[in-house]
């Protein structure tokens, strides 16, 4: 039988940030040692889990397919590093919150450096026993034929 997690009530949102950046970091440290069982600690363990990725086939709906987009990931790069930036946190009650923040992944592919700037990630995340996790997370890039101070490309 799990143990319940305390309450929120005494502490603050910079405090949920702080851990929040944590887990973040941990994700990034897991990404760069390409640890599959670290980053899956890292999620609700739901198999209702949601993560979704930049490319379009890169939606994964539960532990397995989740399982399987690490893999793809791993066996298709070299080096990989991900830095975060400009957190946001929004508590939702003692054991849910909502993050976003700016990210930036960096590594090869085929002996080649690449760049991915530019990114946003907002997560969903379950406070548990062990702490924060994952429940979803969607990462995501501007659409770069939409100008800036429009709403929508081609006006």
């Amino acid at each position: 039988m799990t143990t319940p997690p305390k309450p929120l009530t005494n502490r603050t949102v910079h405090e949920t940030t702080a851990e929040i950046a944590a887990l973040l970091q941990k994700w990034a440290n897991g990404y760069r040692a390409k640890d599959a069982v670290g980053l899956l600690a890292l999620v609700s363990g739901d198999e209702d889990v949601v993560m979704v990725g930049t490319g379009a086939d890169e939606v994964c709906f539960g532990l397995a397919a989740l399982r399987t987009q690490i893999a793809r990931d791993f066996s298709q790069a070299g080096e990989l590093d991900t830095t975060f930036s400009n957190l946001r946190v929004t508590l939702a009650g003692d054991a849910a919150a909502f993050a976003y923040c700016d990210v930036v992944v960096t590594g090869s592919v085929a002996g080649e450096a690449f760049a991915m700037s530019g990114l946003r990630l907002t997560a969903g995340l379950m406070r548990t026993a062990q702490g924060w996790r994952f429940a979803q997370m969607h990462l995501s890039a501007p659409n770069g034929a939409q100008d800036e101070g429009r709403s929508f490309q081609g006006l």
